[in-house]
């Protein structure tokens, strides 16, 4: 990441979720899950503590869990 900022300046690894329409009634809710921030350099300047999210030679599991929605199956307080 250092040497990545030298070289091109501050940036920042956003990420989008796109799912397959399942159904007609049936489908993720991914319209919140566009530019999600995974990481940005210019909080590694700011913060005080090295921690970060990726180191050398290592794989980085992200898990997203996303809503399903169905279209199909309402739920009321009075009935139709």
């Amino acid at each position: 990441m250092a040497e990545t900022r030298t070289s091109l300046g501050d940036f920042v690894l956003v990420m989008k979720i796109y799912s397959p329409e399942i159904d007609k009634g049936i489908y993720y809710d991914v319209d919140s899950l566009q530019n999600i921030v995974i990481h940005r350099s210019d909080s590694d300047k700011k913060s005080q503590n090295n921690s970060s999210l990726f180191f050398a030679n290592t794989t980085t599991l992200l898990e997203l869990s996303v809503n399903r929605k169905s279209e199909y199956v309402r739920i009321e307080s009075e009935p139709l």
